[in-house]
């Protein structure tokens, strides 16, 4: 992000923040600082994907599931699909 983006993004929130009452300011700086300490969970999506690695241990080469893959394709048998 580019600095007069930033600052122009930072005016923005200040002109937001400005007719706020001192209370609600500081509640906010309260919550900004406590966002800032606390350490980054992880999301539970973000977990789904972490057992799947090697998880397909059938022994066959990728080559060859392609191979499989594409000659079991039923439709579209007119198409001619070229590798890369």
């Amino acid at each position: 992000m580019k600095t007069s983006t930033v600052d122009n993004n930072v005016g923005w929130y200040v002109r937001l923040l400005l007719p706020l009452s001192r209370k609600m300011k500081l509640d906010i700086i309260n919550r900004l600082t406590a966002s800032m300490l606390t350490k980054k969970k992880k999301k539970k999506n973000e977990k789904v994907f972490d057992g799947l690695n090697n998880s397909w241990c059938d022994e066959v080469s990728a080559e060859e599931e392609i191979k499989s893959i594409r000659n079991a394709r039923t439709s579209n048998t007119t198409r001619l699909i070229e590798d890369f």
